[in-house]
């Protein structure tokens, strides 16, 4: 059983994150492999790539994430996204595709008020396209990604003139910092 979502009746901002160009990429170096008992080692984790979603998350402490990658889908990668720093809440269930799995998790957590998708392939439906952020395999995951994240997830106030400006609430000066 999950643990209960966000603080009782608190609104939610969630990311379903991939791992699989997101969290590693074309100059990858860590492997899982042996600790799987399996022969040939399957790209592991980008200590890099993860330091930076670490490092946003923590700034960003109010954005709980869902694991919608194919890695959940085996207890031990699931297991090393924990192990690797990556806290998430709550999983997709498998279906037919992961259009389907987001509708179906939002389906079921109607606290949501918002929500964005980190992905490297496009799978996703029209209504969902407003959500989705699109990596690279060649790349993963970048601080533009991020920066897109922020303005879904209205943690930042985009203006017309192109400008993103942090929402005055938030005390961002430190964050700021921590980032770079």
């Amino acid at each position: 059983s999950w643990p209960a979502c966000g603080p009782r009746g608190a609104a939610m901002k969630v990311l379903f994150l991939d791992i699989d160009g997101v969290l590693n990429c074309d100059t990858t170096q860590e492997r899982l492999g042996e600790e799987f008992g399996i022969y040939r080692a399957f790209m592991g984790v980008d200590l890099r790539l993860c330091d930076l979603l670490k490092r946003w998350l923590i700034v960003n402490a109010d954005v709980d994430v869902v694991l919608s990658s194919t890695w959940r889908l085996d207890e031990r990668m699931a297991a090393e996204v924990r192990r690797q720093g990556i806290d998430f809440i709550d999983m997709t269930r498998s279906m037919k595709n992961r259009a389907t799995e987001v509708d179906d998790w939002l389906g079921r957590h109607s606290r949501v008020t918002h929500y964005a998708i980190l992905d490297d392939i496009q799978q996703f439906s029209a209504s969902q396209r407003a959500h989705f952020v699109k990596t690279s395999f060649k790349h993963g995951l970048r601080k533009k990604d991020l920066d897109s994240i922020e303005v879904i997830l209205d943690l930042v106030m985009a203006h017309d003139d192109g400008a993103v400006r942090h929402r005055p609430e938030a005390n961002r000066q430190e964050s700021e910092e921590f980032m770079q």
